[in-house]
């Protein structure tokens, strides 16, 4: 989302909170399985739009959960971040903060897009990855 609009959001929530916009992204920012995009098109559940007032929340949400993670430094549990490095949805860089705390394992992996588990070449290795690195935490 633009700077200019995020800015904006909570105003245009107070005014509008039903008007929505399009959500600026398709199927092919989600992997590189056109089946996948072809599969989000096809989707009567996946919604196009979002609301002001669904922007607002999410916005108010990420915030809090930052300025909470900065008063207590960080999660209190381990936690696995993974993210796709060509991802066009949520850029890399919006994770990065996470990987600065100590109980975090930030993973990025070049060439994936949005939805990591559907990549036809990584798919399969990362989920592994992620089954393994849940596995030794639990002791299973």
């Amino acid at each position: 989302m633009q700077p200019a609009l995020r800015r904006a959001v909570p105003i245009l929530a107070a005014v509008l909170p039903r008007a929505a916009i399009a959500n600026p992204w398709d199927g092919s920012a989600l992997s590189r399985d056109p089946a996948i995009g072809a599969a989000f098109a096809a989707d009567p559940l996946c919604e196009s739009r979002t609301s002001f007032r669904l922007a607002r929340e999410i916005f108010a949400a990420m915030d809090r959960v930052r300025r909470r993670l900065a008063d207590r430094g960080g999660f209190p549990l381990p936690v696995l971040l993974v993210h796709g490095g060509a991802d066009r949805l949520v850029p890399t860089g919006t994770s990065a903060f996470a990987g600065a705390y100590p109980s975090v394992e930030r993973r990025v992996y070049p060439d994936v897009r949005h939805e990591l588990h559907h990549d036809p070449q990584d798919g399969a290795r990362i989920v592994d990855e992620m089954t393994a690195w849940l596995r030794e935490r639990l002791g299973a």
